[in-house]
Parts: C-alpha cells; sequence; structure tokens
C-alpha cells in the first residue's frame, strides 16, 4: 500500500509541475500576442486553455498540501 501511495504521490507531483510549464508557456505566448484579429482569436485560445488549467494546478497544489499534513502527522517531519 505504501509503494502505491508514494507513487500516486510523485506522479501527482510530476503532474502539478507539467501543469504550472504548460501555464507559464501559455502566459508568455499570451503576452506576445498583438491586436489584429488573428491575435486576438489566438488569444481567446490561451485564455481559455489558461482557465481550464487552473483549477488543475489548485487541485495538484492541495494534494500537495495534503501530503505534507499527511507526512507531518505520521513522521513528525
Amino acid at each position: 500500500m505504501r509503494d502505491i501511495y508514494h507513487q500516486t504521490i510523485d506522479r501527482a507531483f510530476l503532474a502539478l509541475s507539467h501543469s504550472e510549464n504548460m501555464m507559464e508557456i501559455l502566459r508568455i505566448w499570451l503576452e506576445t500576442l498583438g491586436d489584429n484579429e488573428r491575435d486576438k482569436q489566438k488569444s481567446r485560445i490561451a485564455t481559455a486553455l489558461i482557465t481550464l488549467l487552473e483549477p488543475v494546478i489548485m487541485e495538484l497544489q492541495e494534494i500537495d498540501l495534503l501530503h505534507d499534513r499527511y507526512k507531518e502527522q505520521h513522521t513528525g517531519e
């Protein structure tokens, strides 16, 4: 059971890292877009992707906090 827990936590941390990197790329892309009609469409797409990604990051951060609480209760760290 412990192995499954640790593997799950490792996967969650990896997913959080990838999600945060993806968010940074989307924000950088959004900053580079101009005011022409084509860029406005790309801006709407980037904004929609950011909106979808934000709750994913928040949930993964919550897993990180829960893991810290679990670790503190069981190991005293």
